[in-house]
């Protein structure tokens, strides 16, 4: 039931992050022009998966492939707002290695992606959650002092902390769970969809913070 309304709202809140996306398409940055094409993306991925929820091996598969593109395109995403130039250039080597990494680990290691990859997206997680911590500690430490509320990055940065932390745990763990313990599994699973909910709500005011603020 819980994922079922919450993959109403949150598909309600990719199409209008979508549609923000759009309408700031002319008054973005290069990376921020880079949310049209992928929220596009985003929203056709998640209508799939919520249209065959009970096809639970060919929404591993989806998942298995659209994870990896998500951590590498929320990490170029965050690193072009990083000043630091010799981060930005270790950032983006880290992304390219992860990114032959899991090619690796798909072809020659888990070449049946029938079962969910947890590999790749703990490895995933753990490249984004330094990416992210150094961009908010940059945020928190402007010298300008802005209220950090009101700058739209602290928003896409607390929405993407929120979902990899937690989901660091419940998805590393989904294949365990799912055979010992499937009621912890549905349970942590409820979590999850709520958590994401926050994130796109989180990626709303974003947008919001760009057309309050920064006009």
């Amino acid at each position: 039931m819980i994922f079922r309304i919450g993959g109403y709202i949150y598909l309600l809140e990719i199409f209008l992050c979508l549609l923000f996306s759009i309408l700031f398409y002319k008054r973005g940055t290069k990376a921020e022009k880079c949310l049209v094409p992928f929220f596009a993306c985003l929203l056709c991925i998640e209508m799939i998966a919520y249209v065959y929820v009970g096809h639970v091996v060919s929404i591993r598969r989806l998942y298995n492939f659209w994870f990896p593109v998500e951590f590498i395109f929320y990490s170029f995403f965050v690193t072009s707002f990083i000043n630091s130039a010799s981060k930005r250039r270790g950032i983006i080597w880290g992304a390219c290695v992860y990114t032959g990494l899991v090619a690796v680990e798909y072809i020659f290691f888990i070449p049946d992606l029938d079962q969910f990859a947890t590999t790749p997206y703990l490895v995933g997680t753990i490249l984004i959650l330094p990416v992210l911590l150094m961009e908010l500690h940059e945020i928190l430490n402007n010298e300008v002092m802005d209220h950090p509320l009101r700058n739209p990055l602290f928003w896409f940065i607390t929405a993407l902390l929120i979902v990899n932390v937690g989901g660091f745990f419940v998805m590393g763990s989904i294949n365990y769970l799912l055979v010992k313990d499937k009621n912890l599994f549905r349970a942590l699973s409820s979590i999850n969809t709520i958590a994401t909910c926050l994130q796109y709500f989180f990626f709303l005011l974003y947008f919001y913070c760009k057309w309050k603020y920064l006009k």
